[in-house]
């Protein structure tokens, strides 16, 4: 009978009640009358998904054992309700709801509470979507959790990335493909860079062009010295690709063979003139005289002292030879790189300084150059203090007058957060006076750094009409959070 049933509401549902009613209950069954024959179908569906929950066999299991007492206490009752909101009616979008439960879950974990037990099955089910809300939840000392975390598949606390090295084998690194080899070095080379470069180097003869490139592009994202070696290795690569890549890595290794055999030919082209006699009394300043560089021969050429497609080709030898040299050779001239700077008055001498900089990241040279060079790379940006990074950001935005839309996110990044109210409001004042379509505002990055007591400021961003809706989620954003804090206080 139970499968005539089943069958008559499916062949229902499918062909529709006007062709075929719903079925008559079995008898004995309570049924409600209905005048319409589509909620007849509806009732009768539900009364059938009831029996065969009901008519399931219990399956025999073993007795687990209760839940732990827990030995903090539950987080405030404001906090409780607030994390009851963003888990089931998040006033915000779900980038938004999902950071400000991270910052709940971290005041939580500060506090030395825990959530309320009804929360955890939500939480833990969030938890499994999203990689930040997992490494919250692993912080919160929370004995119950810990058990009910147990009793599901895909229920976990540890973060998703592990603290371990990789322990891939040259055997097994032979057998692996491009993508997976470059998923070892990104797990490997943080933890163990000289084992990340021995796995390179045991295929390294045998590899196609492609995956020697490839794997050198993984080892650049977190470069160690320890890959020397095999960047020298890498300069008599029959690719030109592979030779070019390990060319810039040596770049950015000042204490390579490759670095000093650069500084050498750079040294030999320079003359330092410092005043003398009454010029030094005077405050004369040193001058740095450069000769132009002779034809680059096999070795030079081998490291990278090429001709250009255009233009000087001296300026072309000068500049690389200034790029790939460590940026110590110029304390032979001063210790001070502004000196430096004023000193030398070839343009591809300073073009060399700013890309070796750049290169090798140098945050001192950096913050002397920065009011010199005129246009800052923007690569300088995390070499700087916060102060200059401010600098740049406000007159980044400023500067912005297109009539097409930019993404300010990778800029703003660059300065660290949480950002004091003074810099919000200048931020926010210089978004305001640029045209409402020229930026794409990043609204999880303006979430988690801006400084809550900016919200008459963010009234007047949101005043133009294509940023209503994404001012309205910020401003509401931080209002939540800041209920948060005072929560837990």
């Amino acid at each position: 009978m139970s499968g005539d049933w089943q069958q008559g509401l499916l062949s229902a549902a499918l062909v529709g009640t006007q062709r075929r009613p719903a079925p008559d209950v079995p008898a004995g069954w309570p049924a409600q009358p209905s005048g319409r024959a589509e909620e007849r179908l509806l009732d009768t569906a539900a009364l059938w998904q009831l029996a065969r929950r009901v008519g399931q066999r219990p399956q025999p299991a073993e007795p687990v054992a209760p839940a732990p007492a827990e030995t903090l206490p539950p987080a405030p009752p404001a906090a409780d309700e607030l994390l009851g909101l963003l888990l089931h009616q998040p006033p915000v979008r779900r980038e938004l709801a999902v950071r400000l439960l991270v910052d709940w879950l971290h005041l939580c974990a500060a506090a030395g509470r825990v959530p309320a037990p009804p929360r955890l099955p939500a939480l833990l089910d969030l938890a499994r979507r999203d990689p930040p809300v997992r490494t919250a939840l692993a912080a919160v000392g929370s004995s119950r959790l810990r058990w009910l975390a147990g009793h599901r598949p895909g229920w976990v606390l540890s973060p998703p990335t592990g603290g371990r090295s990789d322990t891939t084998t040259a055997e097994e690194w032979a057998t692996l493909g491009r993508e997976e080899r470059e998923a070892v070095l990104r797990r490997r080379c943080p933890l163990d860079p000289a084992g990340a470069v021995a796995l390179v180097g045991s295929t390294w003869d045998t590899d196609p062009a492609r995956d020697r490139l490839a794997v050198l592009e993984a080892l650049d994202r977190d470069l160690h010295p320890a890959a020397t070696d095999l960047l020298e290795r890498a300069l008599d690569d029959a690719s030109v690709g592979v030779r070019r890549q390990a060319r810039a890595m040596l770049d950015r290794l000042p204490g390579s063979p490759r670095a000093a055999r650069m500084a050498a030919r750079l040294a030999a082209l320079l003359r330092v003139e410092r005043p003398r006699g009454m010029g030094r009394l005077l405050g004369g300043a040193v001058r740095v005289r450069v000769e132009r560089p002779d034809e680059p021969d096999a070795a030079a050429r081998r490291d990278g002292v090429e001709d250009p497609p255009t233009g000087s080709r001296t300026d072309a030898w000068l500049r690389t030879l200034v790029a790939a040299s460590p940026l110590a050779v110029w304390d032979a001239v001063d210790d001070d790189p502004a000196v430096v700077w004023q000193a030398v008055e070839e343009d591809a001498v300073r073009a060399g300084i700013v890309a070796a900089v750049t290169a090798q990241r140098d945050g001192r040279w950096a913050t002397a150059l920065w009011p010199l060079v005129g246009e800052v790379p923007r690569a300088w940006l995390p070499l700087a203090p916060v102060e200059l990074r401010q600098q740049y950001v406000l007159a980044w935005v400023a500067g912005q007058r297109t009539g097409y839309t930019v993404g300010a996110g990778p800029v703003l990044a660059a300065v660290p957060g949480p950002w004091d109210e003074r810099f919000s409001r200048a931020l926010l004042r210089a978004l305001g006076r640029a045209r409402p379509d020229s930026f794409d505002l990043p609204l999880g990055l303006l979430a988690d750094r801006l400084h809550p007591g900016v919200d008459d400021a963010l009234a007047d961003l949101g005043a133009a009409k294509p940023r209503l809706t994404a001012v309205a989620q910020l401003r509401q954003h931080l209002s939540v959070r800041t209920s948060v804090r005072e929560a837990f206080r």
